[in-house]
């Protein structure tokens, strides 16, 4: 009888997992996470902690991957989507660790007592690019995922931080104050100078590489009021100016920043808010720049303004 009784209970197990698999799901011990692509990590602040979660598209499901002691914020995709690179400060400064989607499996990167941030993931998903302050100043650093290898690119006296690699793995933008403001720059990947591409006054703190290679979106503005704009990488060519390949994308009185991009490259996800205590993810499709008064209506609200929520980022 007791044979029988194992027998059943394995037989409900198997078709369980069955069931999960055919609703979407990937089964793992103590979670389930959905498998397609149509999900958006994200930090989230809840209690006073910021951690990151993931919000499923098609259903706005959102599920909690991390929590204190090791809460995490800024996650980055892994090329395969299986992994997360986040930083969390659980350690009174801040490190860079990586999170197993399916498993919750959690592996530290970065060690030492200085902040290491920005992480930003290799396109065929062997290296991670991020800023460290270990050399004194806030430069940026690739480190090798499997090896541990890191080396460093740039070294002044400004700030380097929030770098983006281009489809190819060759390029890396990022946003640098070396000469006054935070402007955006490109450099080679394997090392070698820095050329700057923005040249208005303001900020630019955050920009991203499209998938399709075409664009790099970016945010830019003041103290109360940012905007989304997109960069044609036409302009990277030598002796073009990049100001006459500038398109904006946003158009409202918010703080529109973070732009992350959908793996097709037709949309992108951002954080927008009216004040400095709430904020929500939206996304919105990037043929808005070419109406002059933006087109409002087709953007989507991914998240709402219960909470602090930031730093998109769209599975691959």
């Amino acid at each position: 009888m007791f044979r029988v009784f194992l027998l059943i209970c394995g037989l409900s197990l198997v078709l369980l997992i069955v069931l999960a698999g055919l609703a979407g799901f990937a089964w793992a011990i103590g979670r389930v996470v959905p498998l397609h692509t149509a999900q958006i990590a994200y930090t989230s602040e809840h209690d006073g902690a910021s951690d990151l979660f993931l919000v499923d598209m098609p259903r706005h499901l959102t599920h909690r991957l991390t929590r204190e002691p090791l809460s995490g914020r800024d996650p980055a995709w892994s090329p395969d989507g299986e992994w997360l690179a986040f930083v969390s400060d659980r350690d009174s400064d801040e490190e860079i660790y990586l999170l197993h989607v399916y498993t919750g499996a959690i592996r530290q990167l970065t060690e030492n007592q200085v902040a290491d941030h920005s992480p930003a993931w290799s396109p065929d998903g062997q290296k991670i690019a991020f800023a460290s302050s270990r050399s004194g100043s806030t430069d940026l650093f690739i480190t090798d995922v499997f090896t541990g290898e890191t080396i460093q690119l740039t070294a002044n006296a400004g700030w380097n931080s929030a770098p983006s690699w281009s489809p190819d793995g060759q390029w890396l933008v990022f946003t640098s104050n070396r000469d006054g403001y935070g402007m955006l720059y490109i450099m080679p990947a394997a090392g070698g100078d820095a050329r700057q591409i923005t040249q208005n006054a303001g900020w630019y703190l955050n920009s991203a590489w499209s998938p399709d290679s075409r664009w790099i979106a970016f945010d830019s503005g003041g103290v109360t009021d940012s905007e989304i704009y997109l960069l044609d990488t036409t302009c990277l060519q030598p002796g073009l100016d990049c100001a006459a390949f500038t398109q904006r994308l946003t158009q409202n009185d918010r703080m529109d920043a973070g732009p992350a991009w959908s793996p097709d490259s037709r949309h992108i996800v951002y954080t927008s808010g009216a004040n400095f205590l709430r904020y929500n993810l939206i996304t919105i499709p990037i043929d808005c720049y070419r109406i002059p008064s933006g087109c409002e209506t087709a953007i989507q609200v991914v998240t709402d303004e219960r909470y602090v929520d930031w730093s998109p980022a769209w599975r691959p």
